[in-house]
């Protein structure tokens, strides 16, 4: 009797889940007096906890005299977070959106679970010191990379703060040294939405600033002469992304250091322009078309696993990113470039676009987290109709300065202007409208061009011709 073996074969499905950053909320105060010890704990466990938890502390206005100098320095976002997690008792802590009553082992906890997103922050960052060298503050932008290697869409808010440490202030607690105290969430505290699908990455940008003394108020709630400065030597930038309906959990977060490469990372990007799949030099609806720039490597190391990303800036705009990110696949040395010229980087025009024009921003990020980006506006059009603060002549010579009169402008002004396949040419103006008496045209070869005003009241751009 001849036997049969049968193998059976089980196939498991395996999610791939990325390794979790852990998100630790602190509500505190410098008037609490338990706050000292509970301040003590999340400092001390962050010492060893480092890789894999993130810290952002939030200051309240009680126990009295309720003066504490980070609270009313930006109430809002300390509001918004103890409104968030209807928090009445300090110290509190929150361990990814939920309150903690073994602060330590909860950490470990969630660091033991698995998350399905990954995230990373890229950030570059530009001191003031150019214009005043005692100062250690200055302004910067931060890209959040969200990819989620789960098996499920998610739809959920991300947050982002700028957090100070290394402060020096005794309130009435007595504590005094105070670290990842919330500065600012940007945009906002109450974070920006954010659906992502299986298998997708997103990016989003948020210009910071390190530009601000807190002012430091006495027992009766009034401003002293002394402020407390922010450093950005002692800042970091941290994000995260968590659920809005029903649960209050944190998906998944991260944190990177302020800080100025130094030239050790620098990036650049120039040539940006968009190709558009039909040739035709005019993004149409339901079309296609390609993202393409140059990285420039201007650091002193050869960049090894540098990203590239793009976003689209203007609203309103229906536009769908149908590529967002690329990992190049070789070291750019130093001194090199980078030409991002296939379909690495896609977008696609809905059936309901409308020609408008949009900003497009371009990013390059290195592995370490150093970011270069730079922005153009793409599809002009001239038969847009739309606001017109200014009035522009339909020819001008080459080199020549145009007289202006601004009808009834206010605020902010910025004017660019385009040759015909969308490459920006030069800025002729940004400002403000005051400000905006004449305009010079770039020396340039005589042609057709396009000037693209930019306002508070909307967008327009014209066609105008140069001659020699």
């Amino acid at each position: 009797m001849k036997k049969t073996i049968v193998l059976l074969l089980t196939l498991i499905a395996i999610t791939i889940a990325a390794e979790r950053m852990v998100l630790g909320e602190l509500l505190t105060s410098t008037t609490c007096p338990p706050c000292v010890g509970g301040n003590a704990t999340v400092t001390s466990m962050l010492a060893s906890k480092s890789d894999y938890l993130a810290v952002v502390r939030y200051h309240m206005n009680w126990p009295r005299p309720g003066n504490d100098p980070w609270y009313h320095y930006n109430k809002s976002i300390n509001n918004a977070r103890r409104g968030k997690y209807g928090v009445n008792s300090i110290p509190t802590f929150v361990v990814d959106g939920t309150k903690s009553t073994t602060w330590g082992d909860d950490v470990d906890k969630r660091h033991n679970t698995e998350s399905p997103l990954s995230m990373k922050i890229y950030q570059k960052y530009t001191p003031y010191s150019a214009f005043n060298a005692a100062a250690d503050q200055g302004e910067g932008m931060m890209l959040v990379e969200i990819h989620n290697e789960g098996d499920e869409a998610i739809s959920a808010r991300l947050f982002t703060a700028l957090t100070g440490s290394n402060f020096h202030y005794t309130g009435t607690n007595g504590d005094p040294v105070h670290h990842q105290v919330a500065l600012a969430m940007m945009p906002y505290a109450f974070g920006k939405k954010l659906e992502i699908d299986t298998n997708e990455t997103v990016v989003m940008a948020f210009k910071y600033a390190v530009d601000d003394s807190i002012p430091v108020l006495d027992q009766a709630k009034q401003l002293t002469k002394d402020t407390i400065l922010s450093k950005a030597s002692e800042c970091e930038l941290v994000a995260w992304v968590q659920k809005v309906i029903g649960s209050k959990e944190v998906i998944q977060a991260a944190k990177t250091k302020v800080k100025d490469s130094k030239n050790d990372d620098k990036l650049s990007i120039t040539d940006i322009s968009l190709v558009d799949v039909s040739g035709d030099g005019k993004l149409s609806p339901n079309e296609e078309a390609k993202i393409h720039f140059t990285v420039h490597n201007e650091g002193k190391k050869v960049l090894k696993d540098a990203k590239v990303f793009f976003e689209i800036n203007t609203k309103q705009v229906a536009v769908t990113v149908t590529k967002v990110a690329y990992k190049i696949p070789v070291t750019i040395p130093t001194g090199g470039t980078y030409v991002v010229e296939g379909d690495e980087l896609m977008l696609k025009a809905n059936t309901d676009y409308d020609g408008k024009p949009f900003e497009l921003q371009c990013y390059a990020g290195t592995e370490n987290g150093s970011l270069g980006y730079a922005s153009h506006m793409l599809a002009i059009d001239e038969n847009l109709i739309g606001y017109s603060p200014i009035m522009l002549p339909s020819f001008a010579k080459v080199g020549s300065k145009i007289q202006l009169a601004p009808n009834d402008v206010e605020g902010f002004v910025n004017i660019n202007i385009f040759d015909v396949s969308g490459r920006k040419v030069a800025n002729l103006f940004k400002g403000k409208a005051s400000n905006l008496t004449e305009v010079t045209m770039p020396s340039v070869n005589a042609g057709i061009y396009f000037v693209c005003i930019k306002h508070n009241a909307g967008i327009k751009t014209a066609k105008i011709v140069l001659l020699d």
